[in-house]
């Protein structure tokens, strides 16, 4: 079976579209994450990054989820 067929795991595609939208990622990070690591998360700054990346030798490959923010006042991806 096709391993991205959203019916093959229907609960990791749940949790991927919902992450997509910067504001449920905002709330799930506000909800879920200890306060002391919310704390140096500046959550303003969340960006979601293109999935599909090149290695060296141009292979591609892709991630679930990236996200780009602030944390700790640096970038951090």
């Amino acid at each position: 079976m096709n391993q991205h067929n959203p019916t093959h795991n229907p609960h990791d595609h749940f949790f991927k579209r919902l992450m997509s939208d910067p504001k449920n990622l905002r709330d799930f990070i506000r909800g879920f994450l200890p306060h002391e690591i919310v704390a140096h998360i500046d959550i303003n700054t969340i960006i979601l990054k293109d999935r599909e990346h090149l290695t060296k030798k141009y292979r591609r490959f892709h991630l679930d989820l990236v996200v780009e923010c602030q944390l700790a006042g640096r970038d951090a991806t």
